[in-house]
């Protein structure tokens, strides 16, 4: 005699052991699933909610716009521009600037201004050899484009000004002057140029002897 399903034999809805599902929720006497856990079967390797945190709410582990421990590069954009300006601005000074004739201290010290403040406001951070050339190199193209710009600038604000001052002293430094308020457009690129190589130096040299302990690897 067949067995099948009896109503009355004391057995629930489906019977003991449940069906035999893949992955299904073997239950014993009933058919509701275990408290917390949905109808569908338990997520197998490779589904659910992935490492720090279930959907919603935990989020992914890695937040967007990071990339490796400390981050990309993006993290040190605000030094850079500060260190930029600094030098720029410092660059632009009658008298002060001729302390650039000396291995543009003036840059290497708006460079190391701006690794400075970076390295203050993330304490945990550090920077590999790689990255402190790369800081000082866009912060110094900055610093020469700013200064560079900003003379430019002057120039052609004060030019009428200066050129009577000049011309009442010497026409010859009347004329030099208006020849190198024209050249000073041109010249932006080279200030750039010159003003990335030293800031790189400046980088390599700020993390290797001001914050060696913030060095990549360094113990």
């Amino acid at each position: 005699m067949s067995q099948g399903w009896d109503p009355g034999g004391g057995q629930g809805y489906p019977p003991q052991g449940g069906y035999p599902q893949q992955g299904g929720y073997p239950q014993q006497g009933g058919y509701a699933p275990p408290p917390g856990q949905g109808y569908g079967p338990p997520p197998g390797p490779g589904q659910g909610a992935p490492p720090g945190g279930a959907w919603p709410g935990g989020g992914a582990p890695n937040p967007p716009g990071r990339g490796g421990a400390n981050g990309g590069f993006g993290r040190f954009m605000g030094g850079i521009v500060v260190g930029g300006v600094i030098s720029g601005v410092l660059s632009m000074i009658p008298l002060l600037n001729l302390l650039n004739c000396c291995f543009c201290l003036l840059n290497i010290g708006g460079v190391l201004g701006g690794m400075a403040m970076h390295l203050g406001r993330a304490p945990d951070d550090k920077m590999s050899m790689g990255e402190a050339a790369g800081f000082g190199a866009a912060a110094g193209a900055i610093g020469g484009v700013v200064m560079s710009v900003g003379g430019v600038v002057m120039n052609f604000a004060l030019g009428a000004l200066l050129a009577d001052l000049y011309r009442s002293i010497s026409p010859q430094l009347a004329a030099q002057f208006g020849a190198s308020a024209a050249a000073g457009i041109f010249a932006i690129p080279v200030y750039a140029v010159l003003f990335a190589g030293f800031g790189a130096l400046a980088g390599v040299l700020g993390i290797s002897v001001f914050w060696k302990s913030r060095q990549a690897g360094a113990s």
